[in-house]
């Protein structure tokens, strides 16, 4: 069971700031300058504030107040000292008592009498209206937007001034409320003095707007950890809406290629997604395939890719894809000993002032791993356990499911999870492979070796008797040739030596062993006849051929006794020799033939 600590103290935490948010500390504003940046579909209010504590005691906190009707727009608030962005207050959600309130911590105590600056970083999504909804494809964008035109505070101000940053100097209409002052793409109200708490002027803007007004209805985003090959596999499934006003009128291609050079078309025609510095291959695919029209940038600190979806997307369009990569895990997974510790960013950059309604992280861990605990750097919803199965897994991966609704770029921050994971359980995979090979052998062996059949093929055993009584035949017809060289090499040993007695006694032994060869050929003729007529006809055939050769050497062996008794001269010698010779060789390529023909 996953532990989620970070949400059970950031629970009791806010539960316990929710007891009461009046202010303890008597404050005041001395001067706010509240600044709406409205330029892109997104909301960004910037407020700076001057306070004074009129208390006796000494203040370290103050709060800040969200109007009841701007709550669920609100997605991102933060608090810095001013002038020092980098130097980030503690801001915590208590109990405003219907409205909803925030309270921010000081670096330091603000003593009695003096005096403080602090910035407000507020993002809202959705208070920016296309007006009218739908417009024609040449046609500009434009937006309505009604705001506060004061600052909503819960302490009383001696001064306020708003003002709002527009897209381009284009105004269709803004309240005249006084004072007053347009410059450029700006729109001041102010300075409003001694101004009450929780004071409200609501003032309305229509201007043009053709900024992307993207929304990322759906994010699914999977980090995989492997601990094999060092790597952590991302991969998005976003599904993209253009939120903008919707395209009356079908949509022409011509038309839109002739204009797309000018401005004000509120179309989105491609984007850049931001990607870390050590993102390796990259893929940006849908249902249909791999887009080929994306272009990626390697530069020192981050990879920069061009996202051009199929088609252009005008208000009420939407598009859904898939952008997976790969990253070194060194770089994000820390370890000591058998403890391992993952950094990650719970979103990454999409594109500019991206803004998203929903988004999935789902963790996947290495198989065996424990002991889970998670950090996130804001309210999240920890969904169910559960376990994901790749190839050669046996009780499955962890997955660590979180979720969140509302969340825009300024979201992108690191969460932390913890969890202990046993080196041993690297050797599983390759050992189950092994084993796999092994049983995978020695089944193979089985297999060639057993006799699986259940009745008996007598063709097949007489065939394998035949087979077998061939090969014998072959043997004794080497043993018969090399008897028969013998008795030829005996022979002419006799014509140097003269020497009778040796030649019969050699003749003698040699054509007893024939006599004996020639009783195993007819024996084994006779079980072949049995299988096979035809192998026994030839068998027959080799050894008519075998007597007709047994003459000729009988003959050679006849002539070298009346060559050496003076009965013929060597010139007639030499000519029977010669002529035998050739009968000999004749007779033997006869037999070949038929031995290679069993």
């Amino acid at each position: 069971m996953i532990v989620s600590w970070y949400v059970l103290v950031f629970a009791s935490i806010v539960g316990s700031q929710m007891a009461s948010a009046a202010p303890s500390v008597q404050l005041e504003i001395v001067n706010a300058v509240r600044t709406y940046d409205i330029s892109t579909h997104l909301t960004k209010v910037t407020t700076k504030v001057e306070l004074q504590n009129t208390d006796s005691k000494s203040a370290k906190e103050f709060l800040v107040a969200v109007e009841s009707r701007f709550a669920d727009n609100l997605s991102f608030i933060n608090a810095f000292k001013d002038g020092a962005q980098d130097e980030a207050l503690e801001v915590k959600e208590v109990d405003g008592s219907g409205r909803k309130m925030f309270k921010v911590t000081l670096s330091s105590a603000l003593a009695s009498g003096s005096t403080t600056k602090v910035s407000l970083y507020e993002v809202y999504r959705g208070l920016l209206v296309p007006y009218p909804k739908e417009i024609k494809q040449s046609e500009p964008q434009l937006i309505i937007t009604t705001q506060n035109a004061r600052f909503y505070s819960p302490y009383k101000s001696k001064s306020q001034t708003i003002i709002f940053k527009l897209t381009g100097p284009k105004i269709i209409s803004y309240t005249k409320l006084e004072p007053n002052h347009v410059a450029d793409k700006e729109i001041e109200y102010g300075p409003f003095e001694n101004v009450p708490e929780h004071s409200v002027s609501d003032v309305t803007v229509h201007y043009d707007n053709n900024s992307p007004f993207l929304t990322i209805t759906n994010l699914v985003r999977w980090v995989e950890v492997s601990h094999w090959g060092g790597n952590i596999a991302i991969e998005e499934a976003i599904q993209l809406q253009h939120s903008g006003a919707k395209l009356k009128g079908s949509f022409s291609r011509f038309d839109y290629m002739y204009m797309r050079s000018h401005e004000g078309i509120p179309s989105v025609k491609s984007y850049k997604t931001v990607l870390p510095a050590g993102a390796k291959n990259v893929y940006y695919r849908d249902e249909i395939g791999n887009i080929s029209t994306s272009h990626m940038l390697e530069l020192l600190d981050s990879v920069e890719l061009e996202i051009r979806p199929r088609y252009p997307l005008f208000g009420g369009w939407e598009t859904h894809y898939m952008l997976g990569y790969n990253l070194p895990s060194y770089q994000y997974l820390f370890s000591h000993g058998s403890q391992y510790v993952l950094k990650m960013r719970f979103v990454d950059h999409i594109f500019d002032d991206m803004s998203i309604d929903h988004v999935s992280v789902k963790i996947v861990l290495p198989e065996g791993a424990s002991d889970i605990k998670l950090k996130v750097p804001y309210g999240f919803k920890q969904e169910a356990d559960s376990l994901h199965y790749t190839f050669l897994d046996v009780t499955g991966r962890p997955i660590v499911t979180l979720s969140k609704d509302n969340l825009v770029e300024d979201h992108i921050q690191d969460f932390q999870l913890t969890y202990s994971f046993n080196s041993i359980y690297l050797l599983r995979e390759p050992l189950m492979i092994i084993t796999g090979l092994f049983v995978i052998f020695l089944s193979v062996i089985a297999f060639v070796r057993l006799d699986f059949s259940i009745s008996i093929d007598n063709l097949a055993e007489s065939k394998m008797r035949v087979a077998g009584a061939v090969e014998q035949i072959f043997s004794l017809e080497n043993k018969r040739e090399s008897l028969y060289s013998k008795l030829e090499d005996a022979v002419a040993n006799y014509r140097k030596t003269k020497d009778a007695d040796a030649l019969a006694s050699s003749r003698k032994g040699i054509e007893a062993e024939l006599k004996d060869v020639k009783n195993q050929v007819e024996q084994l003729g006779k079980v072949i006849k049995e299988d096979n007529s035809d192998v026994a006809e030839k068998v027959s055939e080799v050894q008519r051929l075998e007597a007709v050769y047994s003459g000729h050497v009988n003959e050679t062996a006849a002539n070298a006794g009346k060559v050496v008794n003076q009965q013929i001269t060597q010139e007639a010698f030499k000519r029977n020799e010669e002529s035998l010779e050739q009968k000999k060789s004749e007779t033997r390529a006869k037999i070949n033939n038929l031995l290679a023909k069993l």
